[in-house]
């Protein structure tokens, strides 16, 4: 099976500013300073909580820390012999027993020795996590952040820059067109971007708003078919 080449496990990804735009300015600061070691972000499906998270993790990576991504609803957090310097989960509404156990248990190792960093995300505050109310406490003193949505320049920088960090060449007006006939939220605008990387490899073809058209067409017709 081919992988989308800039699916959450790629290792390239641009500055987690990109994902951020004006309106999280303060959550820009804390991350790039890392002005607090607990962060907490929330915000419904789509906003791009997974590919700032692991943007966050790329850049400790680059800076020489042992930084991990974890997607909860995928797997559960495992049992480390040595704990990362900083660790982003995201989806944390879905940790298993488990999951909720080692986070808690990760938490107060964090906190009483000083050191580690860790960046949580879910489709919720703190409060209404269908977690462990120890949990639930713990995380409520994180710093909390409501993920707040992109302008469509901010979304067509985000796209924009996951290109340059892949070092593709895309013109604007493809971001332009897709922007305006996709659906809008940031995670389905940086999936399609994926599929259209993806197609244009296979077939040897440059990437183009009339790639894009081909690839919408497909997508539709896979729609179609699933109903």
């Amino acid at each position: 099976m081919n992988q989308l080449l800039l699916d959450l496990n790629h290792p390239h990804y641009p500055e987690f500013g990109r994902f951020l735009g004006e309106a999280n300015a303060e959550l820009r600061h804390v991350l790039h300073h890392e002005a607090a070691p607990f962060v907490y972000v929330w915000g419904p499906e789509g906003c791009g909580k997974g590919y700032l998270l692991r943007a966050w993790i790329t850049r400790a990576q680059e800076y020489g820390a042992q930084a991990e991504y974890i997607d909860a609803r995928l797997r559960s957090l495992p049992a480390w012999n040595v704990l990362p310097d900083c660790l982003a989960i995201h989806q944390a509404e879905h940790l298993d027993a488990d999951g909720q156990a080692r986070l808690f248990t990760l938490l107060n190792d964090f906190r009483s020795s000083g050191r580690g960093r860790l960046l949580v995300s879910a489709e919720m505050p703190p409060a209404e996590m269908p977690l462990r109310e120890d949990v639930r406490t713990r995380l409520a003193m994180s710093l909390i952040y409501e993920l707040k949505p992109l302008s469509d320049a901010e979304k067509i920088s985000a796209l924009a820059a996951m290109v340059e960090a892949r070092q593709l060449s895309v013109d604007t007006e493809v971001f332009h067109y897709l922007l305006t006939h996709w659906r809008r939220d940031l995670d389905s605008l940086l999936d399609m971007l994926a599929k259209l990387e993806h197609h244009a490899m296979v077939h040897k073809r440059r990437i183009s708003t009339a790639l894009l058209r081909e690839v919408f067409k497909q997508e539709i017709a896979a729609l179609q078919e699933s109903i």
